[in-house]
């Protein structure tokens, strides 16, 4: 894993000092080697920071050049079918110097240009200058693992990073909040795919690339992975239930034989539950054997003896590291930091600890991430949205129950209206993912400041399958907007390479053209690997009831993170910044502390505050 940054001025020099102050941000990202390269004639520059994993040698640093020096890549990610891409260009021609990655990367762009995207299966983000083209050229992996964030104002500045914070280094970027993403992040407790919580500063979407030609002044914005196209979500393959499950674990075995290349040490993160369980049983059947981590939970509940236990059983090394309460505390000090936009997801606590012990051993590590949403794990979920869609198709006059509600809970009454005004399955998927709901948002933020309302996209791709449909919309929303930069940031944080064997291309491609029953059936939810596992671990060491990895939170902003509350939440303090409706952040803060709310909506508020005094009004 890297960090990338590059930056060109059409108007004036770059600032050599700024450059390299803004590169220093990424250093987490790679503290093994930096490097900058620059066309101070162009007024253009491109900086590395280098996390080693494949060819640790000097061959592989970055930024690197093409043989006449006329392409120039910044890359940070891995692509796991690099050998055989390498095979292949060998057979064209093209001779190598270097045994990684990065050189592989750059041949391809030679060798097929913009299409070379769809050659790689990995997780990657990256920019290119071509000088004989004058156009860079940058791309993310089609699920969105890696990030890549972009400054642009035309006819002015293009530049490229792994984190926005980078662009606060530069003078010429003007902090501005934008208002469109701070609603979204009050819905979704995170950022929407395409945008940044900055004005001019926007989000590479997964599956995207941009060319900006320098010369026309021109960007375009192509998709390259539509999932309607790729996914061929809309054919049912006519395979027996034997050769579906023999298949997915070819394909899962594959994925963990490409991504378990590493010249480091590299282990797996073993929770106890499905995803990671079958990467670590597929492993070991396959007769390799690795160092497993486990996180246990001091004072809740405690999954460890049982990640334990299955390791011991795959006869793979395991450790267990039990955090305390302190231990999560001192951690919400580190979010701010971590993460540099807004984030609420409380399970970054845990995340960002347990990404911290391993560090202490490796540098890579193997996560389940991507198996609920491939193979149904969030069916109970599900469930429920289907139930209320049922009750609403047969009994028309469920809404009054909304009117005796509101006496008692304003906040559950407006939630449970929304659903009952709902006719798209959809829909009411994403308001099950929502914090506020947008009536809420709307009181909320200061009505003063003018800002439109974004919701997710409710489209129907699946014909017949609206489990598909669930199970495809998490997939683009809620992995990649939510879950997958939770655990790139508190990694990267750390130095620690996370990768996840799920999200390899050709299994998304394979998973997604499977009819849902395949997944969910009787009632039971990712069929598929519970048959895979059954094959080869007694039924009792992965039949555990799924469980969160949030932190109490809710205990502890009523105890010792109560102050919190009070420097972040207080009226004074709300009302000089003057983003918020005072009112309403007081009836937030009111329900919470009087048992009629989770932690949820406050953490939220509490999230947005440390970044906006970390990153806005501290930093100018």
């Amino acid at each position: 894993m890297c960090g990338i940054l590059s930056i060109y001025n059409h108007n004036s020099k770059i600032d050599l000092k700024e450059f390299q102050d803004s590169l220093k941000k990424l250093k987490n990202r790679g503290p093994d080697f930096e490097g900058i390269w620059n066309n101070q004639k162009e007024n253009l520059y491109l900086g590395h920071t280098r996390l080693a994993i494949i060819d640790l040698s000097s061959l592989s640093n970055q930024p690197y050049k093409s043989q006449n020096e006329d392409i120039i890549l910044v890359y940070n990610g891995e692509i796991y079918n690099y050998q055989e891409l390498r095979f292949e260009l060998i057979k064209k021609g093209y001779v190598f110097k270097s045994k990684g990655d990065v050189e592989v990367l750059l041949h391809s762009y030679e060798e097929w240009g913009f299409e070379c995207v769809n050659k790689f299966n990995g997780m990657f983000a990256f920019v290119i200058w071509d000088e004989r083209k004058k156009i860079f050229f940058s791309a993310r992996d089609y699920a969105g693992i890696k990030p890549l964030f972009y400054w642009y104002e035309p006819n002015k500045i293009i530049s490229f990073s792994s984190q926005t914070s980078c662009f606060l280094t530069f003078s010429e970027f003007h902090k501005e909040i934008n208002f469109d993403a701070l609603s979204y992040y009050l819905q979704y407790r995170c950022i929407k795919s395409d945008q940044s919580i900055y004005k001019n500063c926007f989000s590479v979407e997964p599956g995207h690339y941009i060319i900006y030609d320098i010369n026309k002044k021109l960007l375009s914005n192509i998709n390259y992975n539509k999932p309607e196209n790729n996914f061929k979500i809309n054919r049912e393959i006519d395979y027996n239930e034997k050769n579906i499950y023999e298949t997915t674990e070819s394909l899962i075995s594959n994925s963990l034989k490409l991504q378990i290349k590493s010249d480091v040490p590299l282990g797996v993160f073993q929770s106890g539950g499905i995803d990671s369980t079958i990467i670590s049983t597929i492993l070991s059947i396959n007769g390799l054997k690795v160092d497993t981590y486990t996180i246990g939970f001091l004072e809740q509940f405690d999954e460890a003896q049982n990640g334990k236990r299955i390791s011991e059983y795959l006869n793979h090394k395991n450790h267990v590291y039990y955090i305390n309460s302190n231990d999560l505390k001192k951690a919400v000090g580190l979010l701010k930091y971590a993460y540099d936009e807004p984030f609420a997801d409380s399970s970054a606590i845990p995340t960002i600890y347990m990404c911290k012990l391993a560090r202490e051993n490796l540098k890579v590590v193997l996560s389940g991430d991507g198996g609920d949403e491939l193979f149904g794990g969030y069916w109970n979920l599900y469930k429920t949205i289907l139930k209320i869609a049922w009750i609403k198709k047969y009994f028309r006059y469920i809404n009054f129950l909304t009117y005796p509600i509101k006496f008692y809970n304003r906040i559950k009454a407006d939630k449970i209206n929304l659903v009952l005004h709902q006719n798209n399955s959809l829909d009411l998927l994403n308001i099950f993912r929502t914090t506020f709901t947008i009536s809420e948002i709307k009181k909320l933020i200061n009505k003063d400041i003018k800002y439109n309302v974004i919701t997710r996209n409710s489209k129907t791709e699946f014909k017949n399958d609206i489990v598909n449909d669930f199970l495809l919309s998490d997939y683009k929303n809620y992995l990649s907007e939510e879950l997958l930069p939770k655990v790139d940031r508190a990694s990267m944080f750390n130095s620690l390479e996370v990768r996840v064997p799920f999200l390899d291309k050709e299994l998304i491609q394979y998973v997604f053209q499977l009819n849902s029953r395949y997944k969910i059936n009787n009632n039971k939810s990712k069929v598929i690997l519970k048959k895979i596992l059954e094959k080869y671990l007694p039924e009792e060491l992965f039949s555990q009831k799924k469980r969160g990895f949030g932190a109490p939170l809710d205990n502890w902003l009523k105890n010792d993170l109560k102050n919190l509350i009070n420097e972040y939440l207080e009226k004074d303090v709300i009302i000089k910044q003057g983003i918020f409706d005072v009112a309403e952040v007081e009836k937030v803060k009111s329900y919470f502390l009087n048992g009629k709310s989770k932690h949820y909506r406050i953490w939220n508020l509490i999230s947005f505050q440390m970044w906006y005094f970390e990153y806005f009004k501290n930093n100018g």
